[in-house]
């Protein structure tokens, strides 16, 4: 039955792809990167204009909506029942460099070649509009949905889920959710996620600062150093030239502008840290003490795999994989140098355990750890009904019938939702038509991008997943 509505909606989200462009880019023009919290904005006032643009937009089309600002979150409501559909997106996105943006800046959304490119397009301001134009279909095609449907949109999902910890507390939970925030068909579980600052406990001598990146979850694109200016130490880099390296002249000092590559630190192997980039260079070099080149060595191996090996944590989760490791962030404060580890790992092992062989790895090694968030590890078995329920549809509306079930790398609302499934926002779409080099366009990267006709197209199946999931919670 969903199968054959899906067709419907569909024809209904082809007839207003222009009113949902216009309402994503508007979206998406909100340059909602989390900032210094004030008066009942707890994550900055970029993160609550996103949600009031979003709380805007539902209103102008005739829902509901509750506004939780103070909390970080919004919602919409839609119908009535006694049982209750969460659709749970995120309007906060993950910090930006314009200058490696090559298509547009990142909040000047634009349309090109099919596609829109711009920062929060894909993760994850395609989920609210995916979800209000789901509710828009199912009143104007009066869909048979007998479930109430709760749209909740937070502002700290890229940086905490603090929003999320708030709603639990705050409101009744669903009784079964989507979370459009990954790929289709269905995920039936995560990874845990482990992030850790990695602290100097002596500070550096020659190497007088480190500082890159802004987010947790982002290899490492950009880093700038400073280092005391020597004789050894310039001729060691005029002997080494680097293209991802450039090295300015500042009278006392050395300043080192490295470029890495950009990536989600679900999936840290298709990136490269600026940090490694710079440890694995500088570790040998003897214009520097000692001390300083022994700390850069330990970085480097650290950092010389993202599954890890290195560090003596490496792990394989038959159903979620690999572990991996990622580096996020690197800063000095007051002397003190620090750098961020985000790692994914599966069920079998838990952060407490990863974190104890790391404190002795890198206690050896003159450095301290704290914890910056430790959040467990899910599955779902895949023949529970509501993921059957979702399959059976998805594999009936989208003509793959052998589609399968996936787990993430990536950490989503999920985690913190009873019946939770993610799914995703976009089917399909030939990306190389924006000849775009490696690093650039998916989440998380410059030039973030969407295919338009997926995003429509996702949109059909979230509504109709959705009844799909009403039609099964009644019967558990």
């Amino acid at each position: 039955m969903n199968a054959m509505h899906y067709e419907a909606i569909l024809q209904y989200m082809r007839a207003h792809r222009d009113d949902m462009v216009r309402d994503l880019v508007r979206l998406c023009r909100v340059p909602s990167v989390r900032s210094a919290a004030e008066t009942d904005m707890p994550f900055g006032r970029e993160c609550d204009d996103a949600l009031r643009e979003a709380a805007a937009l539902y209103r102008e089309n005739g829902f509901d909506v509750t506004e939780h600002n103070a909390s970080g979150y919004i919602l919409a409501h839609f119908g009535a029942g006694e049982k209750n559909i969460g659709l749970f997106a995120h309007v906060d996105v993950v910090p930006v460099n314009e200058a490696d943006w090559l298509l547009t800046r990142p909040f000047d959304t634009i349309e090109r070649d099919g596609f829109l490119i711009g920062r929060g397009v894909n993760d994850d301001k395609s989920g609210a509009i995916a979800a209000l134009y789901l509710l828009k279909a199912a009143r104007d095609l009066k869909l048979p949905l007998e479930s109430r449907v709760t749209v909740f949109m937070g502002a700290n999902e890229e940086s905490g889920m603090a929003d999320l910890r708030a709603f639990a507390r705050e409101q009744p939970l669903p009784d079964a959710s989507l979370v459009p925030d990954g790929g289709f068909p269905v995920s039936l579980g995560e990874r845990g996620i482990l992030r850790l600052d990695i602290s100097l406990d002596v500070p550096l001598s020659d190497v007088l600062s480190l500082n890159g990146g802004e987010a947790y979850n982002t290899v490492m694109a950009e880093l700038t150093a400073r280092l005391k200016k020597s004789d050894a130490l310039a001729g060691w880099l005029n002997a080494r030239p680097q293209p991802w390296l450039s090295v300015t002249d500042e009278g006392e000092t050395l300043r080192l502008d490295v470029k890495g590559v950009a990536s989600h630190a679900a999936n840290p192997h298709q990136g490269d840290s600026a940090l490694r980039r710079l440890c694995a260079l500088l570790k040998d070099c003897d214009g520097l003490s000692a001390h300083d080149r022994g700390v850069l060595d330990t970085i480097a191996l650290a950092l010389s795999d993202t599954n890890g090996a290195a560090l003596g944590v490496a792990d394989h989760d038959d159903t979620l994989g690999d572990l991996t490791v990622a580096n996020g962030i690197a800063c000095t404060e007051n002397g003190r140098f620090m750098f961020t580890l985000d790692i994914r790992h599966g069920e079998h092992v838990s952060g407490a355990e990863i974190t104890a062989r790391l404190r002795e790895w890198f206690g050896a090694r003159g450095f301290s750890i704290g914890i910056h968030g430790d959040s467990s590890a899910f599955t779902i078995p895949e023949e529970h009904p509501l993921a059957q329920a979702l399959l059976e549809t998805f594999r009936a509306a989208s003509g793959y019938p052998d589609a399968r079930p996936y787990y993430m790398g990536g950490g989503t609302y999920c985690k913190y939702l009873p019946n939770a499934f993610t799914i995703g926002t976009t089917m399909g779409g030939d990306a190389r038509v924006l000849n775009l080099p490696a690093g650039h366009g998916e989440c998380h990267a410059p030039d973030e991008y969407i295919c338009i006709d997926g995003f429509v197209r996702a949109s059909a199946m979230i509504a109709a997943m959705t009844l799909a999931l009403d039609e099964a919670i009644r019967g558990i």
